[in-house]
């Protein structure tokens, strides 16, 4: 059998626009079948990734439809923000899946300042692929915040306003490379479940977040941490047992945590037990969240998208393994 040529191609298209269509047709017409990977496609709805995954994947679908030029397939793709090599994990069993024949892969794409990752794949080919067509997604998206602002949800506009009221607020501070903010998240863990709040506030509102907020100067990041789970979920454990369940803590410092000025956070793990007729703490939401619940892992790792990073740091304090994304696509468009 003729060994044939499986194409890769990774995008986020936040929003799909030209130069990503010129994209996928010189892609397409360099291999036999087209394996399309749509990024960040646990992320809730924010200023970066303001469309989730399956709108951006009906987009796609609409277009190779159009051009009739497949087969092609679409999978979703998650973000993995402290952890390149789970992400690294999900890329290559999408192929493995789909390479069942042992054609060769080509990974497909455009080599710019921000794609250091079509570097990481030396077990495939790298073919580049020119562009024509100069259209940037972020440029796309920062007009429409201007001038197009149906193109968003309204939590998604929210979310723009805050961050745009931040910059000004601190747009006089004179070393805005060494501005951070400071803050704390409670991981807080029972009996395989999660406690988390409902966020009241931009930015986020509406999604599920890990309880937290910014650390006051006369206060440790535990204190922090304490402070803000029992003043958002009411959670009726004393704070002397909270205190002494602590399980671990540690630093959480992607610049690329939140939209505006960078977020620090230390979260820290807290396991209690179950209440003495086996039923988890009782919680009552205040103060910044709109509601809180207990939620197994399972669930959150594999069915919920958190708010910002907080999936990642669950993942990641509680050694989960989030089932693959792919698991879950469907049949795209063949020819």
């Amino acid at each position: 059998m003729t060994s044939k040529k499986l194409g890769v191609l990774i995008l986020r298209a936040q929003p799909l626009h030209a130069g990503h269509r010129d994209l996928i047709r010189k892609s397409k017409s360099q291999c036999d079948t087209l394996l399309i990977l749509v990024g960040s496609a646990n992320s809730p709805r924010t200023i970066k990734n303001p469309f989730t995954y399956r709108e951006r994947e009906t987009k796609i679908i609409e277009f190779i439809e159009h051009e009739l030029i497949g087969p092609i397939f679409v999978f979703p793709l998650n973000d993995y923000v402290y952890s390149d090599a789970n992400w690294l994990s999900n890329v290559a069993n999408i192929i493995d899946t789909n390479n069942r024949f042992g054609d060769e892969v080509i990974i497909f794409g455009h080599m710019k300042s921000g794609n250091t990752y079509l570097n990481w794949f030396p077990q495939y080919h790298f073919q580049h692929v020119d562009s024509v067509v100069d259209t940037h997604a972020t440029g796309i998206r920062d007009g429409w915040f201007i001038t197009a602002r149906h193109n968003f949800t309204k939590e998604v506009l929210e979310d723009y306003d805050y961050f745009e009221s931040e910059k000004k607020m601190f747009s006089s501070y004179p070393y805005p490379e060494t501005l951070n903010f400071n803050c704390g998240d409670a991981v807080l863990e029972c009996s395989g479940h999660i406690l988390l709040i409902e966020r009241a506030r931009a930015p986020g509102r509406g999604t599920w977040a890990l309880p937290g907020g910014f650390k006051n100067n006369n206060e440790t990041f535990l204190d922090c941490v304490i402070r803000e789970l029992l003043e958002e979920t009411n959670v009726r454990i004393p704070e002397k047992v909270l205190r002494g369940s602590v399980v671990a803590s540690k630093v959480y410092d992607s610049p690329f945590r939140g939209m505006g000025i960078p977020r620090i956070t230390m979260a820290t793990h807290i396991r209690v037990s179950l209440n003495s007729d086996g039923s988890l703490p009782r919680i009552s939401p205040a103060d910044d969240a709109l509601n809180a619940s207990w939620f197994p892992i399972n669930k959150i790792m594999n069915e919920m998208s958190l708010f910002d990073d907080h999936s990642d740091i669950i993942q990641d304090m509680c050694g989960t393994i989030p089932m693959p994304a792919h698991k879950n696509s469907r049949f795209r468009f063949q020819n």
